[in-house]
């Protein structure tokens, strides 16, 4: 029942009502707690109200190894013998990044928002710089990523790792 206790904001608000209000201002209050910290949006849906942890660093860093290995295992298991095919391009960036994505969830990183990037592009003699930015604090946000390159194409894969507080 700690939950019911007014904060020192609530008690001053209160102050100011009167007597009749204040009876209906605290029954409101205590049926919305009632429900286990559940209230219900305008659809009649349940919502958990959930407080910040506050957490400013994580528990676990973002595993720039094991990422990639991952980036490293899926380009070169499905570029080895591919030939560069303009017209798949897109496609092919499209699967690569999901799945490299995807098996990045799967080490399950608590708090941390991923994007992941595949560019694709031919072999002969090309000359590609990729550039980011983005606002994110160095001790904690990472990136890792890795570079594919066969006689018929080349392919870059970032994953970025962005700490969620």
């Amino acid at each position: 029942m700690s939950s019911l206790r007014p904060d020192m904001y609530t008690l001053t608000t209160i102050r100011k009502l009167s007597a009749s209000s204040v009876r209906t201002h605290v029954s409101s209050t205590q049926s919305s707690v009632r429900g286990g910290g559940a209230a219900r949006d305008g659809m009649g849906r349940a919502t958990l109200i959930v407080e910040n942890t506050y957490k400013m660093e994580p528990d676990v860093k973002f595993p720039v190894r094991k990422i990639r290995d991952i980036i490293k295992d899926v380009l070169e298991s499905r570029l080895e013998e591919e030939t560069h095919k303009p017209e798949e391009r897109n496609d092919l960036a499209k699967e690569l990044a999901e799945v490299i994505k995807s098996r990045v969830k799967a080490l399950h990183v608590p708090r941390y928002k991923l994007v992941s990037f595949v560019h694709l592009g031919t072999g002969k003699a090309s000359e590609v710089h990729v550039s980011s930015q983005c606002i994110w604090n160095p001790d904690i946000d990472n990136y890792a990523d890795f570079t594919f390159t066969s006689p018929n194409m080349f392919a870059v894969g970032i994953v970025w790792g962005i700490y969620y507080e």
